[in-house]
């Protein structure tokens, strides 16, 4: 039980975190939310070694749950600055979920979280800093040629 508190702990830390930094005024918009998918995805990463993988199943469904009231009631305000529809916080908690339930290895789940958070999440970043000049659109979506790349290295760079 100790080990789930201190699971939910650490999110709420990362939240708490970011809403301290929105309220200094030091993030906002996508950098805020790119802040809370690193943060937590790298922390959930290391879950494994502290709780079982049916718990963070549960826990990763806990989440889903919170997402969409989130989105219905306005409990957290992550996504106002953000320009643009995203299902991103619905799909992150589907494949902790997914995750947990897909594999026993532990080191399998922390690539696979680790990829998710670091690799996703900065490629955002990095995309919409540099790649201005080379996009393109999949399923409707705008990607970047940089941000592309930064996935690809990132991912590559996990798995070595």
């Amino acid at each position: 039980m100790l080990a789930i508190i201190a699971c939910l702990a650490g999110i709420f830390a990362i939240l708490l975190l970011s809403e301290m930094l929105a309220q200094k005024k030091l993030l906002s918009g996508d950098p805020r939310r790119q802040f809370v998918h690193i943060a937590a995805g790298s922390y959930i990463a290391f879950w494994p070694w502290l709780i079982s993988f049916n718990t963070i199943a549960w826990l990763g469904l806990v989440m889903l749950a919170v997402v969409l009231l989130n989105r219905r009631k306005k409990l957290a305000d992550f996504y106002t600055d953000v320009d643009r529809k995203s299902y991103g916080d619905i799909f992150y908690a589907l494949a902790v979920i997914s995750s947990a339930l897909m594999t026993d290895e532990k080191a399998f789940f922390a690539l696979a979280m680790l990829t998710m958070a670091l690799a996703d999440g900065f490629a955002n970043l990095i995309g919409q800093r540099y790649g201005k000049d080379w996009r393109y659109k999949v399923f409707g979506h705008t990607k970047t040629v940089i941000g592309s790349m930064a996935i690809w290295l990132i991912s590559m760079s996990i798995l070595g």
